[in-house]
Order: C-alpha cells, then structure tokens, then sequence
C-alpha cells in the first residue's frame, strides 16, 4: 500500500502499529482464561503489561512532522515480548 500510494503521488504515508501487552478492558477481560492455560508471564516482558498512552504517543508521533521520512514500516510497540 505504501508503495503504491508513493507511485501515484498520492501524499499519503502508510505504516502500521503492533501493540500487544497493554492494560485495557479486552486483555483484562482475557488474561485469566489465558493464564490457566499456562504460563502467565510472555517471554521477554518486562515491566508487565504497558499503558495504552504508550500506543497513543506512537500515532503522534507517526502523525508529526519528525516521521515525514518514515513509510511502509511495521511498527511493533509490545515491550519486548515474545509471542509464539
């Protein structure tokens, strides 16, 4: 998509946000059927589960003009944690 929408001059930048491990009401409603399944703590976290503001911050600063060069990126925002 960001390539196409570079090759068509269209002005429109195209990334994408992975968030995984924030405190909201989905994973809080998840989190305990998950953890009877197994292990609680992903491998690699650290710190425990992240803010959503952190998400947030990401998409300002995507939204700003000191990403203007970035484009087509993945952008994962989880903390370090392994997901199998």
């Amino acid at each position: 998509m960001a390539v196409y929408c570079a090759e068509n001059k269209l002005g429109i930048r195209c990334n994408a946000l992975n968030p995984s491990g924030f405190d909201t009401p989905m994973l809080r409603n998840i989190l305990p059927k998950a953890q009877a399944l197994g292990p609680a703590a992903p491998a690699g976290a650290i710190g425990g589960l992240g803010d959503p503001i952190d998400v947030a911050r990401a998409v300002l600063f995507l939204l700003s003009e000191e990403s203007r060069y970035i484009n087509g990126v993945a952008l994962s925002i989880d903390n370090a944690i392994a997901v199998a």
